[in-house]
Parts: C-alpha cells; structure tokens; sequence
C-alpha cells in the first residue's frame, strides 16, 4: 500500500494544472494496481514465480522508493 500512496503523492506534487495531475494520479494508481493483481497477487491471473517474482518486487519496490525520494528532494 505505501508504493501507491508514494507514486499518488509524487504524482500530485508535481508542477502543472490540477487536472492534468489528478489524471496522472489516477493512471499510476490504476496501473500499479492492475500490475499487481495480474501478476503478483495471492489470486493473480497470471502469477510470477522464481526470478520473475523477485525481479518484478524489486522493481516494484524500487519505483516506490524512487516516488519517495522524489518527494523528499522535492522534484
């Protein structure tokens, strides 16, 4: 949960018309979410295993870490 309230925050953080950002918003939250029930979830469609798994975490993981080190430098 905190990699989507991290990649909403940095989305609306961002310089430029609150629309455009709320769109933004939007479209990351939906596509982190359906990423992650499609391929990661106890109930995926299509479940990663092994490296696939570990790979696509650390990527997840990362581009949460990445929004919020974006936010605390402020870009």
């Amino acid at each position: 949960m905190v990699v989507y309230v991290l990649v909403v925050w940095w989305s609306l953080a961002l310089q430029g018309p609150l629309l455009l950002r709320l769109l933004l918003a939007i479209g990351l939250f939906a596509a982190f979410a359906i990423t992650w029930g499609l391929l990661v979830s106890p109930k995926a469609k299509w479940p990663l295993r092994g490296r696939a798994d570990t790979a696509f975490r650390i990527v997840w993981f990362g581009l949460g870490l990445a929004a919020g080190t974006l936010l605390i430098l402020g870009k």
